[in-house]
């Protein structure tokens, strides 16, 4: 079987509509410019030209693979091409990359289909989709969809028909496929929640996230009136003066989201007393469950802090992005909050511009970034060591618990603070690697003076 970089040569390569390309913020006209990038490199208009109606021209690919592949990865990262596993002529499904992320992989030591992997139906055709793969298989025959279902099974290649080893070489370079572990390095992640996450984070930049307004065409907003029945309520008193007059009452009254940073900026002093009061463990023991038979795991180490926490297990880190902050450099900086103190993390500091233009969307002003960006990660296998089924849900639940914190204790010092409803996924990836990055995103904050 034929490999090379791009895909394996019993795929077809196509164009998507090259007159725009979708992103969560705007479209944008591409086909002229890659033509106007490109045009000096030899052969590229004409591969463009046959990407129109589909090209298994290994030769050509290759050729230009050797000149030069920026072009390649540039129109994966911009959405722009799929491909189509064809046999005699007839599409059996396609592959539609949806992550500027997406590269084919190795698939040699991967043999059952991925425990995230999942088929749906999509209007009259199967999909296959992961929330570990930077790419979705679509137009799935139900014949297809059986062989895809029955590649759970340890598969032999010596003894397989070409379409099967085709196909499970397919699901191989896809990121379908993992290998059989005896301890899978996923397992933290439950099915749902890892889809509920990848769903409702930016991993697919290409495809509508955010206030949409989906329905907008459809139907009218709904109605929020409620008239309760005037027989069966029961009329409660009004609060005492005093406490509406008090002033843990007006920090209530005041808190708000705020989206005007003014000058001067915020100060190293307010965000140590931010994340002081918000933030900071406040005592730290030791506990030993008594449903925990084994000896070795018998003690727990948890903690307790100004918001509550399920199990005070403490799976929140928050990583503190500096635009502009009187005392402090521009950067990225993990919270230290048992020691309150910041860490810089050097290698992280070249994607904090990406953070804050994405903030800057989230929240709806473009030409304004916040002064701080406050992430709340998760490390969600520390929950999970403790809590079965509901770990995401709980540590949703924490970050909950810390925003409305944050709030009124910005109300307090009279910060601006407003929770940012995206999360770039994709950054987290990126960061990943340098290993100063640990948890999954679950929300972020724009905090300033």
């Amino acid at each position: 079987m034929n490999d090379f970089t791009f895909a394996p040569n019993f795929l077809t390569i196509y164009c998507q509509d090259f007159d725009f390309f979708k992103t969560s913020f705007s479209f944008k006209p591409k086909y002229q410019s890659y033509l106007n990038k490109y045009s000096s490199l030899p052969l590229f208009k004409n591969f463009v030209d046959n990407l129109k109606t589909g090209t298994t021209e290994d030769e050509m690919l290759l050729n230009l693979n050797k000149q030069n592949q920026t072009w390649y990865q540039e129109l994966i990262q911009d959405n722009l091409i799929y491909f189509n596993w064809e046999n005699q002529g007839k599409i059996l499904l396609s592959i539609y990359p949806v992550s500027p992320t997406f590269q084919w992989i190795n698939p040699s030591q991967s043999r059952l289909l991925s425990q995230f992997a999942y088929i749906h139906r999509e209007d009259n055709s199967f999909v296959l989709e992961s929330p570990k793969a930077d790419c979705k298989i679509s137009n799935i025959s139900p014949t297809i969809a059986a062989r895809i279902v029955a590649s759970f099974e340890e598969r032999s290649e010596s003894n397989q028909d070409t379409l099967a080893e085709q196909l499970f070489y397919l699901l191989g370079i896809g990121n379908f496929l993992e290998a059989i572990p005896e301890e899978s390095p996923q397992k933290h992640w439950e099915f749902h929640d890892c889809l509920f996450h990848y769903h409702s984070t930016i991993n697919r930049p290409h495809e509508p996230f955010g206030a949409t307004y989906p329905f907008a065409q459809d139907y009218p907003y709904p109605d929020t009136t409620y008239m309760a029945n005037q027989d069966n309520i029961i009329f409660l008193p009004q609060p005492d003066n005093q406490l509406l007059k008090s002033e843990f009452s007006q920090v209530l009254e005041n808190r708000k989201s705020s989206r005007n940073h003014r000058y001067p900026f915020i100060n190293i002093q307010q965000i140590s007393d931010l994340l002081f009061l918000s933030c900071k463990v406040k005592t730290k023991f030791t506990y030993c469950p008594k449903e925990i038979e084994n000896q070795r795991f018998k003690e727990i180490e948890v903690y307790r802090k100004p918001y509550p926490s399920a199990g005070g297990i403490n799976e929140l880190k928050f990583y503190v992005i500096i635009n502009q902050c009187e005392g402090i450099a521009p950067g990225i900086y993990l919270y230290d909050d048992l020691h309150h103190g910041l860490t810089y993390l050097p290698q992280s500091a070249k994607y904090q511009p990406f953070f804050l233009n994405d903030a800057s969307y989230f929240w709806g002003n473009p030409d304004s970034k916040p002064q701080i960006l406050l992430i709340i990660a998760s490390q969600l296998n520390l929950l999970s060591w403790k809590y079965e089924k509901i770990a995401y849900r709980l540590s949703l639940l924490n970050a909950g618990c810390v925003i409305q914190t944050l709030y009124l204790v910005a109300s307090q010092l009279n910060l601006s603070c407003c929770a940012l409803g995206g999360v770039n996924n994709i950054l987290f990836k990126f960061l990943e690697t340098f290993h100063e990055i640990k948890g999954i995103p679950m929300v972020q904050l724009a905090i300033g003076s």
